[in-house]
């Protein structure tokens, strides 16, 4: 007996493409999406791990009661995913964080508690 994995490819361009080559492919997206060719294939399968999850979520109410539409949930987890592609991507907002962590490290920037001691939050 097979498993899914020897016998599910996805074809693209003619060519079969395994699971594994789905994590490394690069993809003619449309702009909107094509974000997803710069994750790494770690981050890629964080993805669709939180990709399925949405998907089947039954649960579809905000923590403050509101409901909300499936599309309303897909489209939230993919703009947060187009974010953090854009953040990676090395825009100045991820080389404000890097220098912040490296200021924090070296110690020429004080940390929460370093300021406000033990402060209950």
């Amino acid at each position: 007996m097979s498993t899914l994995k020897e016998t599910r490819a996805t074809y693209l361009s003619d060519r079969a493409l395994t699971g594994e080559a789905l994590l490394e492919a690069r993809f003619d997206l449309p702009t909107r999406y094509a974000w997803f060719n710069e994750l790494s294939t770690p981050e890629r399968l964080d993805f669709f791990a939180g990709l399925l999850e949405t998907l089947v979520n039954p649960v579809l109410t905000l923590p403050n009661g509101k409901r909300r539409t499936r599309q309303v949930a897909l489209d939230e987890y993919l703009r947060g995913w187009a974010a953090t592609a854009e953040v990676e991507s090395g825009s100045e907002l991820l080389q404000s964080i890097q220098a912040g962590r490296a200021g924090l490290r070296d110690g020429r920037i004080l940390s929460y508690e370093g300021v406000f001691g033990d402060v209950p939050r």
